[in-house]
């Protein structure tokens, strides 16, 4: 019976030996997968984290909307033609800038160009909260004294926040444009599209070379009326222009039909 009985005995234990074995392995697994979905899952939330993070470091927007233009310590704002123009920020060619927020969200305002041009306005006219908007689309006005500047939407979306305190107080657009001059926060589902249709770079300075170069044009033989010493570009210059002349270049340069 004995010879007979180690056979079984044999079978049976290895039975269990290979039962035990893939028991193990199996648990093997299960931890390694558990370990390896943890890792992508950890990863992607850095990933988004990284993403975010990039996106509020590059919009150089500070707090909730305080406002302020990011600069390194001991450097100097990227100038053009006397015009600051932030390196982190996104430009369209109808002279308004745009810094995400988020990856659905950015603050919309106007670059120096267009405000050291109308000078410190007498009032501003901006969409209301909650209002479509579409790049390239009808935006919002600055007044000063008889001029009017129609500018376009940068982005597509939807207006979720104006800037109440410019409204209040609009020199500090003049004094601010990339600060606390900001105009709105637009909610787009296009952000990262509407973006990649905007300047930025390179190609955003030789643009704001050329807008500086048609202003300068305009008041060819009166240059002393542009630029003020230390060559910085004059403020108000929008009244130094005849109505009709007023219009012509603001279409033109703001990519708008004129009126």
């Amino acid at each position: 019976m004995i010879p007979i009985a180690m056979p079984a005995l044999i079978v049976v234990l290895t039975f269990l030996l290979l039962m035990g074995l893939s028991l193990i392995t199996v648990a093997c697994f299960d931890h390694v997968a558990r370990f390896v979905r943890v890792r992508v899952l950890h990863g992607a939330s850095g990933e988004a984290e990284t993403g975010e993070r990039a996106y509020a470091e590059d919009s150089a927007i500070i707090g909730s909307l305080g406002m302020s233009l990011s600069q390194p310590a001991g450097s100097a704002p990227v100038r053009v033609e006397g015009y600051a123009l932030p390196e982190a920020f996104y430009y369209h060619q109808g002279h308004a800038w745009v810094a995400p927020r988020s990856p659905d969200t950015a603050v919309i305002g106007v670059d120096e160009f267009a405000s050291k041009l109308i000078g410190e306005p007498s009032s501003i006219k901006l969409p209301r909260v909650g209002e479509p908007c579409m790049q390239g689309g009808k935006g919002w006005t600055l007044s000063r004294n008889a001029r009017k500047l129609d500018m376009l939407f940068p982005l597509d979306g939807e207006v979720v926040a104006i800037n109440e305190s410019v409204l209040a107080n609009p020199e500090t657009l003049s004094r601010e444009p990339y600060g606390a001059g900001w105009l709105m926060v637009v909610k787009s589902r296009n952000l990262k599209q509407n973006l990649r249709n905007l300047l930025r770079g390179n190609i955003a300075k030789r643009w704001m070379e050329e807008s500086a170069a048609e202003l300068r044009t305009a008041f060819s033989g009166k240059m002393g009326l542009v630029f003020q010493d230390g060559g910085l570009p004059e403020g108000g210059l929008a009244d130094r222009f005849a109505t009709t002349d007023w219009r012509k270049f603001a279409g033109r340069v703001f990519m708008h039909e004129p009126e």
